[in-house]
This record gives structure tokens, sequence and C-alpha cells, in this order.
């Protein structure tokens, strides 16, 4: 009798099971998460073998997609309303990250607004500060001074509350421990409001300032400054225009 091998069996079973194709996916899906990943990790610089690699394995994860996404649809799971809730999140999250870069790309920055960044990140303050027990105690004060009373004077109108008139220096490195409204200010400047730190309200007067003597130099930092200014430029950007569609944003990172 003849035997036949496993091998054999093997094959005869296989006998009219087609193997579909994999999914194929478009050149610019696998271009966007290639173009993703380089966004992640700027400056670092891919050999071209690495980066055959790495669309070959985005490939993959795409191709692994497709094949669930339809299994998904033979189950008609597009259909419930959690599905099509995320759906929509998701193309609003990929229109407003689009829109963020198209702001970045086509921001407007001037030579005047970068040497203003270098100062603001290497200037020296020199700040004094009036503190309060409450709120209303702070705003009283500050009716005084829009009377046009000084800030000294504070001390002889209300001599119960505790000042730092002679003023400390705060490096640049240091002034973010402040609220902005205190890292905004230029000198001879009083705070707009009250500050409140750890259940105390204060004003704060700056007093004098200064460039630090251990700032870099304005062209070491140059890339720096245009990053951050072009940042900040955005970010004012997208606050009016939440402000003009009915939605406030306190403290936007």
């Amino acid at each position: 009798m003849k035997k036949t091998s496993i091998a054999a069996i093997l094959m005869a079973c296989m006998v009219g099971m087609a193997v579909a194709a994999a999914p194929a996916i478009e050149e610019v899906r696998i271009d966007a998460l290639v173009k993703q990943f380089e966004q992640m990790n700027p400056g670092q610089q891919m050999p071209a073998a690495d980066r055959d690699h790495l669309k070959g394995q985005i490939k993959s994860h795409l191709q692994q997609q497709e094949i669930l996404k339809q299994e998904a649809l033979k189950l008609g799971l597009n259909n419930q309303p959690e599905v099509k809730a995320m759906l929509q999140n998701m193309e609003a999250e990929v229109y407003a990250a689009k829109y963020v870069e198209h702001l970045k790309a086509n921001v407007v920055i001037s030579d005047a607004d970068l040497h203003a960044k270098y100062r603001e990140l290497t200037r020296e303050l020199k700040l004094q500060f009036a503190e309060f027990d409450n709120r209303e105690a702070a705003i009283q004060a500050q009716e005084l001074l829009k009377k046009g009373a000084m800030f000294t004077d504070l001390v002889k109108l209300l001599p119960a509350q505790e000042q730092g008139l002679a003023g400390n220096w705060w490096p640049a490195a240091e002034m973010g421990q402040f609220p902005a409204g205190v890292q905004g200010l230029v000198k001879g400047q009083i705070t707009a409001e009250p500050v409140e730190i750890e259940g105390k309200f204060y004003l704060f007067r700056v007093a004098d300032e200064r460039a630090s003597a251990e700032a870099p130099a304005f062209d070491a930092i140059k890339d720096q400054l245009a990053n951050e200014t072009r940042e900040a430029k955005v970010k004012e950007q997208l606050i009016t225009l939440f402000k003009a569609n009915g939605v406030e944003v306190p403290q936007m990172q």
C-alpha cells in the first residue's frame, strides 16, 4: 500500500482554498504616518534602509487595520452610536491638528518679534509687592493707586498690610513660577488684578529691569526664539478664534 506523506495530505486539504490578497494601501497613507513619526522625533536623521523598514512596518499595520475594519463593517458595527461618535471625534482632531499646522506654517515672525522674545527670556525683574489677606483689601489698594497713590504709599495708607518695597531681583529663568499677569509686566507697571498665591492676595510692581549677565548671545538661541514666538502667536490666534465662537480658554497650554 502506497503511503501518503503528511505534506501531501496538507496540500490536498488546501486545494480549492483561495488566499485573499492583502489589502491595498495607498502610498499617501503610509507617507502620512512616516511624516507623523518624523514630527515626533525632530532632528533625527533616518537612513534610507531604516526608512524603508519603517514604511514596511506601517504598511503591514495599516493592512491589519483594514482587515479588521472590513470584519467590523460586516457585523454592522459602524452603525453603533458610540462608533459614530468616536469617528466624529477623530475627524475633528485630524482637522484641528492640520489647521494648527497651517497656522504655524503661515505665521509671520519679524526681527522685532525675535528681539522682544529675547528680551523677555533674558531680562531680570526687580519686583515689589504688597500682600493682603483677602481680595477685597487688594482691590481697595488698587482703587487708591488708580486715584493717584504711589505704590510706596500703600504702607502708609494700609499700614496693616505687609509690603516688600525694597524689591528683589528675579532672573528670567525663575519668572515661570509667577502667574502670567506678573511675567508680562514691564518697568513701572503694576498687576492689573490681585494675584492669589497660597491663600494670600498680592499686587506686584516692577521697580526696575535689566539684562541678565548670564544670558546667551542672541544668535545662539535665535532658532529657539523663533519657535517660541511662533507658538505664542499661534496660541494667541487660537484663543481669539475660540472666544469669537463662544468658548473661553482660561489657561491654554
